[in-house]
């Protein structure tokens, strides 16, 4: 598997074997994403230039979660432990997420 972020906010999942398909596009954003982490269990966080972030979970791609607590744009986003995150964001805040 492999995810990449869109310009229009889509993130695109693609299934990677003898050839390359696209196995699922995934809408939630309205802006380009910028940064695409993996979490354990099969998630994914993504951020976009808005003030939040996305959980997907891609076991079953019905479920996503908005992260919210930014007042401008989430420029980056990167592991840390486990399940832990970092984002910093044009508001000048870094913040820590469990």
């Amino acid at each position: 598997m492999f995810a990449i972020g869109k310009g229009d906010g889509e993130l695109e999942i693609l299934e990677i074997n003898d050839e390359i398909k696209t196995k699922s596009v995934l809408k939630g954003h309205k802006k380009s994403i910028v940064s695409i982490i993996e979490l354990k269990n099969q998630k994914l966080v993504t951020a976009s230039d808005e003030n939040k972030m996305i959980i997907w979970d891609l076991c079953n791609i019905e479920n996503k979660y908005f992260i919210e607590g930014h007042t401008k744009n989430v420029v980056g986003i990167a592991n840390l432990l486990d399940n832990t995150f970092v984002s910093i964001s044009k508001d000048e805040t870094l913040k820590i997420w469990e």
